[in-house]
């Protein structure tokens, strides 16, 4: 296959009016039959190309670097995102770290929030929606080339409590095993994930990537979350490798991530979660992937369902809380159908 990859202004757009913080990246290559595909070299260079001209001239990158290493940057990957609750997860984060990492994978408001920036944010924008998994990796070894050793990673929705990565940070220092930390979730539209009881440090065996502080040692060392993965049990699939390498996962209680999943409503005993068609096809492939790219994994390491009978029993359960919950019901159960059909067939390494 071949690829090539350029830098430069966007299209009709000269050099001296695009905004100087902003790396114009132009892909052409060759589309397979489930779309663009490039290789891990060219993703790299991608990443290295924004991170060096991140700042827009060398003597602003220099005085940076003058300043010592960065050791802690947030890395935010954004689609379509509510303009209004982006601004405060950047206003909440940006003095709480080095610097910020903005990669977004391909919206198309893009350009609407783009001006509005802090100068301390770098902003990178990916021409297509590549996943969730292809995003964070690229704001990773963005992060990584700019001397950083810890990432707080954060969805676009997700607003930091004031001192949470302080809280986090504590905890990597004074527990070398762990490889991550998280915080409590404190969902918009479900209230607490695990209410605030006193308790501090709680071993896990997993945590959701966002709001949780990440060495970047243990990133690199696992190979990074898996591009397999578009965005459903990218978190798990991260921690069991975490796990599997001999290292832990923590959640700090005292600290807090204000976030959202969805449009979830709370339904008798189930969760309408109010995803879209597009969403549930994805959510389909990348469960069933997981369930057989895990299916041999230790009992004592399984996080969600890992055989491909209960994953499919998961999936037959959310097509029921849709049947009866939900609006526009079949277009979604066929969403999930095709989306089993791709994760039944697709390839695991």
């Amino acid at each position: 296959m071949k690829y090539q990859i350029s830098a430069g202004p966007i299209e009709g757009m000269s050099a001296t009016s695009a905004p100087r913080r902003w790396t114009w990246i132009r892909m052409d290559f060759e589309w397979s039959r489930f779309g663009a595909v490039m290789d891990e070299h060219s993703w790299s260079l991608l990443a290295v190309t924004y991170a060096e001209s991140r700042m827009g001239d060398r003597s602003s990158m220099d005085a940076r670097v003058e300043r010592g290493p960065v050791r802690t940057f947030a890395c935010i990957v954004t689609y379509e995102p509510d303009l209004g609750i982006l601004a405060e997860n950047l206003r909440a984060v940006a003095r709480q770290v080095d610097a910020v990492i903005v990669v977004d994978n391909g919206s198309a408001n893009a350009s609407t929030f783009a001006d509005d920036l802090p100068e301390e944010v770098v902003l990178s924008r990916l021409p297509v929606n590549r996943g969730l998994s292809v995003a964070m990796n690229i704001a990773v070894q963005s992060a990584e080339s700019q001397h950083a050793e810890l990432v707080l990673m954060l969805d676009q929705d997700s607003v930091s409590v004031p001192g949470l990565v302080a809280t986090l940070r504590a905890n990597l220092d004074e527990n070398e095993d762990l490889a991550m930390v998280g915080p409590r979730i404190d969902d918009r539209n479900l209230g607490s994930d695990v209410a605030h009881d006193g308790r501090g440090l709680e071993r896990v065996n997993a945590c959701i990537t966002s709001g949780s502080l990440i060495r970047v040692d243990d990133w690199r060392r696992i190979g990074g979350w898996d591009e397999a993965l578009f965005i459903d049990y990218v978190d798990f699939d991260f921690c069991l490798r975490v796990r599997s390498s001999g290292r832990a996962i923590g959640i700090d209680h005292r600290t807090a991530l204000h976030h959202s999943i969805g449009d979830a409503r709370r339904q008798s005993r189930a969760t309408a979660w109010g995803h879209s068609a597009q969403r549930l096809e994805r959510m389909a492939k990348d469960v069933l992937y997981y369930a057989r790219k895990h299916r041999r994994s230790p009992m004592d390491l399984q996080v969600v369902p890992n055989r491909r009978s209960r994953a499919l029993a998961v999936l037959a359960w959310k097509a029921l809380v849709i049947a009866v919950h939900e609006d526009a019901k079949y277009a979604k159960i066929r969403a999930l159908l095709r989306g089993s059909i791709q994760g039944l067939r697709s390839s695991v390494d």
